[in-house]
């Protein structure tokens, strides 16, 4: 298991290019999507998308909500979500999620704490897998976009040519040591969703 936090914007965009080269796009589709948890209760709860150039994977939430404060239940402090994605890619291929960017909105008063935290694995893999962390301190009321990138050493490629289904854990939580202060995560109300969007990497097999 591995633990990644934010890198510098040097190594992004030295990241950048060697992601260029990838399959014909029209090859590479989502067959299929589902998923289950606190954050994803109903049957509209997730939606999916590719770039029209297949550089990246975007996953909308319409019901990812936390909130922290006097009188509001432990239970509510954190938002779950495991979606498993039935991504087909053509044979001599392989690819690997490298970085993602969150946006959504938040209310945090001081001394309170928000993480988002999403990781993936691909089916029979589950003790291979990459992580992903970020972390939001108040005081802060306002929308929000961060990005996490992953090491290229300790990238999870797919096997080679074969359909695995992807499995993506998405989760925020809220903390305070603080039990007087209050604190929450939306969705963004610009369009209605907490959105993660992560970029792929290709790789010839």
């Amino acid at each position: 298991m591995r633990l990644m936090g934010i890198t510098s914007l040097l190594f992004l965009l030295s990241q950048s290019t060697q992601a260029n080269e990838a399959p014909d796009p029209s090859k590479v589709y989502i067959k299929k999507i589902t998923w289950a948890g606190s954050g994803c209760a109903d049957s509209t709860a997730v939606g999916s998308n590719i770039s029209a150039d297949a550089q990246a994977f975007t996953l909308t939430f319409n019901s990812f909500s936390a909130e922290i404060g006097p009188g509001i239940p432990l239970g509510d402090r954190r938002s779950k979500c495991k979606i498993k994605v039935d991504l087909r890619i053509p044979g001599g291929w392989s690819y690997a999620l490298f970085d993602v960017d969150y946006r959504g909105e938040v209310a945090l008063e001081e001394g309170v704490n928000a993480t988002f935290n999403s990781q993936y694995y691909f089916q029979s893999r589950s003790s291979d897998r990459v992580i992903f962390e970020s972390h939001l301190q108040g005081e802060i009321f306002d929308f929000f976009q961060r990005r996490d990138t992953v090491g290229i050493s300790d990238v999870v490629w797919s096997p080679c040519g074969k359909n695995r289904a992807l499995n993506i854990e998405s989760e925020v939580s809220l903390d305070t040591d603080h039990s007087d202060r209050s604190g929450a995560f939306y969705i963004d109300s610009m369009d209605g969703s907490f959105t993660q969007v992560y970029s792929i990497q290709w790789l010839k097999c």
